[in-house]
């Protein structure tokens, strides 16, 4: 019989023999003692408490002992599970002796975890293990409130503080990494880097505003919760004025230096809740500017700003539109930029014309002019033109070049009598088109009116005589001999000017006179023969060169108006009378059967006074009316 020990330490057994024999079975007890290497864990098993989810936990120890009577071969030393281990035992482990085996749980999630502690060695059995217990914790965050809502304040100023509380609702320590505001907010708190299971902790939060208007935020808080963040919405309202400048920025079409270009508008409105005050509205570089904003702008109110580009040199410029007030920030800027081009200027040599005096319908002699472009860039010319009374001709074509000149031939030609004035205008691409240049000169001419106080028209009865007062008088040096003459008169009527014609050097008086004629008193016809009479256009012409010999001869004696007008007055009565003793037979013979004279009819009359230059070397005339009725 052999022995075969399965482990260490006394060992035993029975032997069974049947026969037939009484009785049949008989047994036998063995007892033997196995020699060899023994392996015991202390304790069979581990259980950790609960630990966060992603920490590793406190170690706790198990001994491997060699309890056998031969040395122990350790092949290996493993774990399962969410646990990890380290140990002071090597490969061979003496009869008696211990090493020790650290075990970490580290949980991967939440609930009970569980794995195994393997030692593989010589011993009998060849594995020993323990069996390991853990529970995965997680941290849980509550914000309460999880939003905070400030009233209106002043924009730059801090608010009272709202608070919000954190608390850890999990099963193991909180760790907080971070705690955090943005926008116009700001935090402290209470916290620190931790929070233990189920405490909580206190962040105070204060509202700042920068600008006018709604203003949101937030409050983050990091930490080894999941999720890893946790917010509360802020929102608060700055109160204060906002500015808001359309459009920001200019772009000028290019303009001529030194000349101004027309006004661009910047339209400047308060956004904001509260009154804007200005302090300043600038413009910088070639830029100017006007405004009607005055010193304030009412909350949602608009004004604006005129914005005008005059360049001092050519090429690119920049600038700045700066309003400076109360809002935030205190300066708001459009960026201005416009490009100045080369000027052109026109001068004229001489800059003005002064004409000598000249007959009213006739023309000068020519004056000349010349147009210099003094400016930068070529000049376009679209058109050169003379007011009235004036005339040009040129050689100037539809430019001008750099510094190059043209000219201009000008005449004048008043209308009318005294000083008068004309002008040539041209139109072109220089500054302050249209240029112009004044023309001066005199019109040579005269008048024939009534003098004050004198009338134009006159009633008298068939045989009366009309007189009319006028005078002629030059005009811009006028010293030419003028004739005059009266047209129109009546039926059986005569009209005669008196001086006939006179040299306008010095004014003239004119005495117009009418004479009418009376019906005639001839008696019936008479067949018998009477003896030759005088013929009556006979009588009349005698009479007229009488009338007028002794009006002239009572004008020389005395120059008075009155005087000469009653003399005329009288003589041409006397014409009348002799005319009417005439045609009456009133000469003592007996007369040739004659028609029946009717004298002037009746009636209204117009009648002209026309005074006509003789010495002029143009037809210059002019001429007054008369009126005349005959009762």
């Amino acid at each position: 019989m052999t022995f075969k020990p399965t482990g260490t330490g006394q060992r035993t057994g029975t032997v069974t023999v049947t026969d037939n024999a009484s009785p049949t079975t008989q047994t036998a007890t063995l007892t033997g003692t196995g020699a060899g290497p023994a392996a015991t864990l202390s304790p069979a098993s581990l259980t950790f408490a609960t630990q966060a989810v992603g920490t590793s936990s406190s170690a706790q120890t198990v001994t491997l002992k060699n309890t056998g009577t031969a040395s122990l071969t350790i092949s290996s030393i493993t774990i399962s599970g969410d646990f990890s281990q380290t140990h002071t035992c090597s490969t061979t482990l003496a009869v008696g002796s211990s090493c020790s085996i650290s075990v970490t749980f580290k949980p991967t999630a939440s609930g009970t975890r569980a794995g195994v502690l393997s030692v593989s060695d010589n011993a009998v059995p060849a594995t020993q293990t323990v069996s390991l217990t853990g529970t995965g914790g997680v941290p849980a965050v509550s914000l309460s409130p999880t939003s905070l809502t400030f009233a209106s304040q002043a924009v730059g100023t801090s608010s009272s503080p709202q608070s919000v509380t954190l608390t850890n609702t999990g099963s193991v320590k909180l760790t907080v990494s971070g705690i955090s505001t943005s926008g116009d907010f700001s935090q402290t708190n209470t916290c620190g880097s931790s929070v233990a299971a189920g405490a909580f902790c206190t962040i105070s939060v204060t509202f700042k505003p920068t600008k006018a208007g709604t203003r949101n935020g937030t409050l983050t808080v990091t930490d080894n919760a999941s999720p890893a963040t946790q917010t509360v919405s802020l929102t608060g309202i700055g109160a204060g004025p906002v500015v808001s400048l359309s459009p920001s920025s200019l772009t000028f079409p290019p303009q001529k230096v030194s000349t101004s270009s027309s006004p661009q508008t910047v339209l400047l409105t308060n956004t904001g809740n509260a009154l804007l005050s200005i302090s300043s509205i600038k413009a910088s570089g070639p830029f100017s500017q006007t405004n009607t904003c005055g010193s304030s702008v009412a909350a949602g109110a608009s004004c604006s700003i005129a914005v005008t580009f005059k360049p001092i040199v050519t090429g690119p410029a920049t600038g700045t539109l700066t309003v400076t007030d109360n809002a935030t920030p205190a300066t708001q800027t459009v960026s201005l930029k416009g490009t100045g081009t080369a000027s052109t200027k026109v001068e004229f040599s001489p800059t003005s014309l002064t004409f000598p005096a000249q007959l009213v319908g006739t023309s000068s002699s020519v004056q000349s002019v010349t147009l210099t472009n003094t400016g930068g860039a070529a000049l376009s010319i679209a058109g050169i033109s003379a007011s009235e009374e004036a005339s040009q001709t040129n050689d100037c074509g539809s430019g001008v070049a750099v510094n190059a000149s043209c000219s201009l031939s000008v005449t004048f030609n008043p209308a009318a009598g005294g000083t008068r004035t004309a002008a040539i205008a041209v139109t072109d691409t220089a500054e302050g088109s249209p240029q112009t240049l004044a023309l001066t000169g005199t019109g040579e001419d005269f008048t024939i009116a009534a003098p004050l106080g004198s009338s134009i028209s006159a009633t008298v009865s068939p045989g009366g005589v009309a007189t009319y007062a006028l005078s002629a008088m030059a005009l811009g040096g006028f010293n030419q001999n003028v004739a005059f003459a009266c047209t129109g008169a009546p039926a059986a009527a005569a009209c005669t000017v008196s001086p006939a014609s006179a040299n306008l050097s010095s004014p003239a008086n004119l005495t117009i006179s009418i004479v009418t004629a009376a019906a005639s008193c001839l008696p019936p016809h008479n067949p018998i023969p009477h003896p030759p009479q005088p013929r009556p256009w006979l009588l009349w012409t005698v009479g007229l060169l009488a009338s007028a010999s002794l009006a002239q001869a009572v004008r020389s004696r005395d120059t008075r108006g009155h005087r000469r007008r009653t003399a005329t007055t009288a003589f041409a009565a006397l014409v009348l009378v002799m005319l009417a003793l005439a045609a009456c037979g009133g000469g003592g013979g007996a007369a040739a059967p004659q028609p029946a004279n009717t004298g002037t009819p009746a009636g209204t009359y117009s009648l002209t006074v026309s005074a006509t230059c003789t010495s002029c070397t143009a037809a210059l005339s002019h001429s007054i009316s008369l009126t005349l009725t005959v009762q």
